[in-house]
């Protein structure tokens, strides 16, 4: 249809049901996108409509309504009692001089951990590399590896990485002279699977 021809009654009212829902269609030329009859009511009658006359809140609670409130509120509870926290430090010398690594407790079966924050450092001498990961069944998913800057610096992931059944968060240092003291911690929370 060209621009500016007129549309009838029926192109209006269809056009008007896709866009609002209603044929009502607004009276030609008024610029109104709806029309509503409200009579002679003022503003502050259909605002007292609204308003809720004594013992209405009370009429319409029902056994029912009782009952799917008390469910949301159980379930809410146990979804919160079901997110725990979880951590593990280890620490030990270094034996080895080529690589060594500390690990979290595994993933148990039923839970999933979302691992949040890994920090580690040798306390006396700096390793060559620190990399921190996930081993998720001999295979490892390297969340950082930073060659730390001095002795007892911490080298630290910080993220949201969710851990399956079997996986454990690992640190491991590259080039430890033996002897270091190696710290590694690991938190974050765990809720079921």
């Amino acid at each position: 249809m060209p621009e500016g021809t007129p549309k009838t009654l029926e192109e209006r009212r269809r056009s008007h049901l896709t866009e609002y829902r209603t044929t009502n269609v607004p009276p030609k030329g008024t610029g109104q996108t709806n029309t509503v009859d409200y009579g002679n009511k003022t503003a502050v009658d259909i605002e007292k409509e609204f308003e809720a006359k004594p013992g209405a809140f009370e009429k319409k609670i029902s056994h029912d309504l009782i009952e799917k409130a008390a469910l949301v509120a159980n379930l809410l509870t146990i979804k919160v009692n079901n997110l725990l926290p979880w951590y593990k430090t280890e620490r030990k010398p270094a034996v080895d001089t080529t690589s060594e690594s500390l690990y979290s407790d595994q993933v148990r079966p039923g839970q999933l951990v979302i691992l949040t924050h890994i920090a580690a450092k040798s306390a006396t001498t700096a390793p060559t590399t620190l990399e921190l990961s996930i081993d998720r069944r001999g295979e490892d998913i390297i969340l950082t590896r930073q060659v730390p800057s001095a002795a007892d610096i911490s080298i630290d992931f910080d993220g949201q990485v969710i851990m399956v059944e079997g996986d454990r968060a690992k640190a491991t240092f590259y080039g430890s002279t033996a002897g270091d003291l190696l710290d590694a911690s690991f938190s974050g929370y765990q809720i079921k699977a």
